[in-house]
């Protein structure tokens, strides 16, 4: 089975200063309309509405948008509209339509760096951690997550679970989970790989397998690396060309 090391393939791009802004909770500015970080049941929130802003901001509506940006500005305020909007009430529908009149052009203008705060930035933190199974429950941020990751909160921060829920930010909630599986000893959490590059690497490091070349990470460490049957069976000789290489590092 082909494997890049991942020492190969550059972590991806971060934003560094925005997660540091959100970690401390400071609010970023978008034309006239000012947005805190995500706080940490958030997406619970959205989960809760089916907002199409969060399953997919490319195609949603402004409408759309508004319901989960109320929902973001108004925090533990913003309960009571949502149980009204799952029993059939419009009041989310109604303040989402006032924030859309009063800042829909500022939204629109930035809509890109606002999924980038919303959606994107928040999850670094807990993007470091190693992937786990695929979920097939209906919910991914329901009541158990909430129970699991607040009482590792609660733990590492020293805050209420109340405060740990409503005060404290997605991307600080995601770092402390992050750092306390690497207190425990969890491997693999660490920044992940730039997916666009280890895609292309991926099918270049193929393209090599199948006519029996060396990659790069054999010819600079071969005494690390050897060919895979795959290379080998493509051409007979790699093995002659690693073994130079591997005897060269010896003089």
């Amino acid at each position: 089975m082909l494997k890049i090391p991942a020492w190969y393939i550059p972590t991806k791009n971060v934003d560094y200063e925005a997660e540091v802004f959100q970690f401390l909770k400071a609010f970023a500015t978008f034309g006239h309309l000012a947005l805190p970080p995500p706080f940490s049941c958030y997406f619970t929130l959205l989960e809760l509405i089916t907002s199409k802003f969060f399953l997919d901001p490319v195609e949603c509506t402004g409408q759309d948008v508004a319901k989960a940006l109320v929902i973001l500005l108004h925090n533990r305020k913003s309960l009571p509209m949502i149980q009204d909007e799952l029993s059939g009430g419009s009041k989310l529908e109604k303040t989402a339509a006032k924030l859309w009149k009063k800042h829909g052009k500022s939204i629109a203008e930035n809509y890109e760096k606002i999924v980038n705060w919303v959606l994107v930035i928040p999850c670094e933190g807990f993007d470091l951690l190693p992937t786990g199974k695929k979920s097939n429950k209906p919910f991914w941020f329901d009541a158990e997550y909430l129970a699991r990751n607040a009482m590792i909160a609660t733990q590492a921060s020293g805050m209420t679970m109340d405060a740990v829920l409503w005060d404290m930010s997605f991307e600080a909630l995601g770092h402390l989970i992050a750092a306390d599986a690497k207190r425990e000893g969890v491997a693999g959490v660490e920044r992940k790989a730039n997916r666009e590059i280890l895609k292309k690497e991926m099918e270049s490091a193929k393209e090599r397998e199948a006519k029996g070349q060396l990659h790069p990470w054999q010819i600079k460490y071969p005494e690390r690396y050897e060919p895979s049957k795959e290379q080998v069976d493509a051409r007979l000789d790699i093995l002659k060309e690693w073994e130079e290489l591997k005897n060269a590092d010896k003089h």
